[in-house]
């Protein structure tokens, strides 16, 4: 959940942020049946207790929850991942392209175990996603549309389990009759754009900010961004 606003500290215009909200128990209402986990900051952990810190836990051990979570750790048993929900998180990760969410960092993990235990991921931190990159001076917007940014065990698991293709491009099909629709897309888009600029908040920042990357990061380009990256990931899941 996520929702623009503008920050004025001590009475000094600070800008437009997109202000979010912290991921933790009492945001996803979990009870005492459910565990939660923070992927590790690093890319290369050695253990599943290096890969995944505790944020909240009733009722188990820290081994048996670093137990239920090893196979995916080592990407060597998937029997207690939720795979609908790994499958909408991995297209979402390929659609934005989101580099940073591919692996252990910035992603929070449920554990259910009054349901079979299953392993749900919850992404945070996508702020380098759609066309946005990290630059050896910050952001840059390149919108390069490229679609082979995937979560780290997708191969894995497509070789565990092979009928998980056709499953993964059932569900691409799904997202797009439905949400990824390109009219419904445009109109959420559209009504985001309206909003900062009709309020002047866009103008607003532009004074204090500036136009940063040459005016790159613009409506046209990130439109341009999406068709050209829904139509690449057409192309992979769309079965001919």
């Amino acid at each position: 959940t996520a929702e623009y606003v503008e920050v004025v500290i001590n009475g000094e215009y600070k800008g437009l942020y997109l202000l979010q909200r912290q991921i933790n128990d009492k945001y996803l209402e979990l009870d005492d049946n459910k565990v939660l986990l923070r992927g590790a900051d690093s890319w290369i952990p050695a253990s599943a207790d290096e890969a995944y810190t505790i944020k909240y836990s009733v009722g188990m051990t820290d081994k048996e929850i670093y137990d239920k979570m090893n196979g995916l750790f080592t990407m060597s048993d998937f029997s207690l991942l939720d795979i609908d929900n790994w499958m909408d998180v991995s297209l979402l990760i390929q659609f934005g392209r989101m580099y940073d969410n591919r692996w252990l960092k910035n992603s929070y993990y449920t554990i259910n175990y009054n349901n079979d235990g299953k392993i749900c991921i919850i992404l945070w931190d996508t702020d380098l996603s759609f066309g946005i990159d990290w630059g050896t001076n910050g952001f840059t917007y390149s919108y390069s549309p490229y679609v082979g940014i995937s979560r780290a065990e997708l191969s894995s698991i497509l070789s565990k389990t092979p009928e998980i293709a056709h499953s993964i491009s059932e569900r691409w099909k799904e997202l797009r009759r439905g949400i990824l629709n390109c009219d419904n897309l445009s109109s959420v888009i559209e009504n985001y754009k309206s909003e900062i600029n009709n309020s002047g908040a866009m103008l607003r920042d532009n004074k204090v900010n500036g136009i940063i990357h040459n005016g790159e990061d613009n409506y046209d380009n990130l439109i341009a961004y999406i068709k050209e990256q829904l139509r690449l990931m057409d192309e992979m899941y769309l079965e001919k």
